[in-house]
Order: C-alpha cells, then sequence, then structure tokens
C-alpha cells in the first residue's frame, strides 16, 4: 500500500537511505531465506506528489504493510510522520472530492462513535493563525467524524497538511502549485525515544542518531559517564539496541572477515566538492556491494560522503587478495584526487562493531 511519507527537511541525502534501511530491518522485503543480499528488489518504490520538488519533505512510498509503516515512523530519525492519505488535492473543493471518492471501508473503521479523534493543521512555507485553522477543520464537516474529540492521546490523528505556492525565493524546496493533503496517521515520530546522552560526539545529533556507531568517545566518558542513566553504554538502552559485542577498528577487509551475511558496512569518506565523484571513485571490495551513497557538505570546497555497503559474498582468502590488489589501486590513483592527508586521516577513523542476532552491523 502506498503512504505518504513526510520527512524533517534536513539531511536531504539521508533520508530515504534510513527508510530503506529500516524497511529491511522490519521485514519489508521477506526473510533473506535465499541469502540473496544484493537483488534490485530490495528497495522501496518511491513516487513524487504532483508539482513536487526531489528535495520536498513529501513523499509516498509502497509498503507491505501499515504494521511496517508504523514501525519505521516511529524508529526513525528524519521521518516525521507516516499517513494513510484520504484524499488530495490543489484546493479545498479538489480535496473534498478526493475525500469523498476515499472508499468507505477504509474510512469507517476510524469514524465509529466508540472511538477519539484529532485533527491538526499542518502548513509547509507558510503561517496559518489560530483562527484560520479552526476555519479549516470545520470546512472539513462533510467527513461523518461520530467520535469523540480528544485533544490528548486520541485513538486515531488526522493531519490537513498545507504547502503553499510560495515560489522558490524562501529558502525552501520551490513548489509549483498548492497541494493540500487530509490524511490518517500511521506512526510519528517519537522523540522521547531518542537518547539523553550522545557523549563527546564531534557529528550534529541526529546525524549520530543515524549512524549510532560509536565513533569518536572520549574515554573519560566511557570511564566516568554522568551516573549509570546517563553514560555511553545507556545508549543502546535508551534506543533499544543489543549491546554491542565490541568497537573494533577496521577497513574493508577486516569487515569483510567479521560481517555477517547481509551486514553492513557504513563510513565516511572525504570529496573535494569541485571533483565530479562517481560511485567508481569510492572504495570497493568484493564482498561488498554498494547500495547508498549520502553526501553532507562541509564548506564550499568539502564535504563528505556517507558510504552503505552491504555483504553479498562470503569472504575467501581469494576474495581478500582481489581486495587487497583493488584497495592499492584505488589508493595510487585516488588519494590525491580526494584530499590527500584528509582521505587518510578518515581512513584512521572508521569503526565497526557487530550487534547480537541482527542482520545490520553498522560502522
Amino acid at each position: 500500500m502506498c503512504y505518504l511519507c513526510v520527512f524533517f527537511p534536513r539531511l536531504l541525502d539521508y533520508r530515504k537511505p534510513e527508510v530503506e534501511s529500516l524497511a529491511e530491518l522490519f521485514g519489508a522485503f521477506g526473510d533473506n531465506q535465499n541469502g540473496d543480499f544484493s537483488s534490485k528488489n530490495r528497495s522501496l518504490e518511491w513516487k513524487l506528489p504532483l508539482h513536487h520538488h526531489p528535495d520536498s519533505p513529501f513523499h509516498f512510498v509502497n509498503l507491505p504493510s501499515e504494521e511496517v509503516a508504523r514501525n519505521i515512523a516511529n524508529r526513525s530519525i528524519l521521518v516525521k510522520g507516516m499517513y494513510e492519505l484520504w484524499g488530495e488535492g490543489g484546493s479545498y473543493e479538489e480535496l473534498k472530492d478526493s475525500i469523498l471518492s476515499y472508499p468507505d471501508e477504509r474510512k469507517l473503521p476510524y469514524l465509529d462513535s466508540n472511538s477519539t479523534f484529532k485533527i491538526t493543521v499542518d502548513t509547509f512555507g507558510k503561517v496559518t493563525s489560530f483562527q484560520e485553522q479552526k476555519e479549516l477543520i470545520q470546512g472539513l464537516s462533510y467527513i461523518p467524524f461520530k467520535g469523540q474529540i480528544k485533544l490528548k492521546n486520541p485513538d486515531h490523528n488526522f493531519w490537513l497538511i498545507e504547502t503553499d505556492d510560495y515560489g522558490a525565493n524562501n529558502g525552501l524546496p520551490p513548489i509549483v502549485q498548492k497541494s493540500i493533503f487530509f490524511a490518517r496517521e500511521v506512526g510519528g515520530a517519537d522523540r522521547k525515544l531518542i537518547p539523553t546522552y550522545h557523549s563527546f560526539w564531534s557529528n550534529d545529533h541526529d546525524l549520530f542518531l543515524l549512524l549510532i556507531r560509536g565513533a569518536d568517545i572520549d574515554i573519560r566518558v566511557v570511564r566516568d559517564g554522568r551516573g549509570p542513566d546517563c553514560n555511553v553504554w545507556s545508549n543502546f538502552k535508551q534506543y533499544g539496541l543489543p549491546m554491542p559485542i565490541g568497537l573494533l577498528r577496521a577497513d574493508n577487509d577486516l569487515a569483510a572477515r567479521m560481517l555477517i551475511m547481509g551486514g553492513r558496512l557504513v563510513f565516511f569518506y572525504p570529496v573535494l566538492r569541485e571533483d565530479d565523484f562517481a560511485e567508481n571513485h569510492f572504495p570497493e571490495h568484493p564482498c561488498f556491494k554498494l547500495i547508498a551513497t549520502s553526501e553532507q557538505i562541509l564548506s564550499s570546497r568539502y564535504s563528505r560522503v556517507l558510504l552503505t555497503m552491504v555483504k553479498t559474498d562470503p569472504y575467501t582468502e581469494e576474495l581478500a587478495e582481489a581486495a587487497r590488489l583493488k584497495h592499492i589501486d584505488f589508493r595510487e590513483n585516488h588519494s590525491l584526487n580526494t584530499g590527500g592527508n584528509m582521505c587518510r586521516f578518515y581512513e584512521l577513523i572508521r569503526w565497526c562493531y557487530a550487534m547480537y542476532d541482527q542482520q545490520e552491523t553498522i560502522i
């Protein structure tokens, strides 16, 4: 089923890869019994709303079940919410026609007199006064809600979302035409689940949570922390992650040897922005397939790309030798083109840890 996925407007290159990773974690692609971790079918179907820019926070994504959509939304850092779309349009007249044409069998279970509900008005690119929000909600009187209104912890949350046709002069992704969505919330970001303590972490807050990789930890924090519920190890409990087997300084070959099939190797790779960096300029290994590249711009000249690789082939001595030769060739041909010393510095800060009984392992 297709769901409306609304992102927070930041870390744009990281949004879809995070959702794809969580979709695999929650079984959206099956149970991996065939061991084919390189299949092209292991990706989601995405679609943009009409007239929306690729950087827009609004995307449609096809997911196998509401449970998977809810789990992704509740676990994600960059997803604001997942919604079952009841109607959309470029005007409120079009929205009404769209909602009334949505199948009654999909709507009626959430309009029952024994349930409670709430409608929230959310606008993107404009400010709406309380009075305007009230009038917009009253304009939805054609929807036969029979339940009680409850502003705190209702059974069902509905959202009226409007994007303004503000052009391209305010720093937001350009939208040619106004879009209005009415949808039932399936799952939303729960900021209470965000760990309260992240040690001495050099990256920004959300990027830390995307990686959960354990690098850049000051030894004083490991030793002292701030009590039993405010230290490095409590992060894993707060975020519902199993404890790591160990933190290991590693290169691609060590990761290829240690990771289980389907495990993931994730690390930053620095680039010069004036270079036309293509995927064939990134490090490779015969045991891994590159599945995502997510750029973070650091300055007008430098950026770093988060590379996500999945282990698709078992480790053998023959592959190890092929990887060694490929690494030598890569180092000789690309180190100067990717920042020289900076590239070698980033090689020193790659980390990986294996997770108990998990299909994913993260650097």
